[in-house]
């Protein structure tokens, strides 16, 4: 029963290794077009990835040039040290469908 146990944490940690290499392998515009082009075939993602980059705009933009509802650089560093323990950490676009479909089921 321990070994099985045991198994199961080893495998755990493997996904987990495998997961962060696949983070690592996707920049921030890979991400973006990879969330672009799954948008397209599914528009209530569509609306559901929106409304997520709406909360997470910087609540300062119409006042800082470029003048676009992006996140603060610190804020979105900080969200990926929480969720994946790397400052510079880019999430699989699986995660951030998942998180877009559930905040926008609210």
């Amino acid at each position: 029963m321990e070994h099985d146990a045991i198994v199961r944490v080893a495998r755990k940690l493997i996904e987990r290794t495998e997961q962060f290499r696949e983070i690592e392998a996707m920049g921030w515009g890979r991400l973006t077009l990879s969330l672009a082009g799954r948008a397209l075939r599914r528009p209530t993602l569509a609306l559901a990835l929106l409304r997520v980059a709406w909360r997470f705009r910087d609540r300062a933009w119409l006042r800082r040039p470029p003048f676009l509802p992006l996140p603060s650089r610190d804020y979105l560093r900080w969200r990926m040290y929480t969720a994946y323990g790397d400052y510079d950490a880019v999430p699989p676009a699986d995660d951030v469908i998942r998180y877009a479909l559930w905040a926008s089921a609210k």
